[in-house]
């Protein structure tokens, strides 16, 4: 059993707000869903990603990050557990 590496994703990464209830110790919320950390914009539109929704290379993946707010961007390396659960069963992600 192991993780699968899928790629790279550039995404804003969020200082909790009080709406998120969270504890004090937490300083940043990494997510992958869009809904919390934005990533790029227009990332999906363009096309270029891979199969999983992510990039195959760091400097493909930092191509779609515009110069000016690179600074808010942190690259995240995405892995995901090699097996899905489907409707029948667990089956192997291919």
């Amino acid at each position: 059993m192991a993780f699968i590496f899928v790629g790279y994703l550039p995404k804003v990464i969020v200082s909790p707000s009080a709406e998120m209830a969270l504890p004090a110790r937490v300083a940043g919320v990494w997510s992958v869903s869009n809904c919390i950390s934005a990533a790029p914009p227009a990332w999906f539109e363009r096309w270029e990603h891979n199969r999983f929704g992510a990039f195959d290379t760091v400097e493909g993946a930092w191509s779609l990050v515009p110069e000016d707010t690179a600074s808010a961007y942190a690259m995240l390396a995405l892995r995901i557990w090699h097996e899905d659960r489907a409707c029948d069963g667990w089956q192997p992600v291919n």
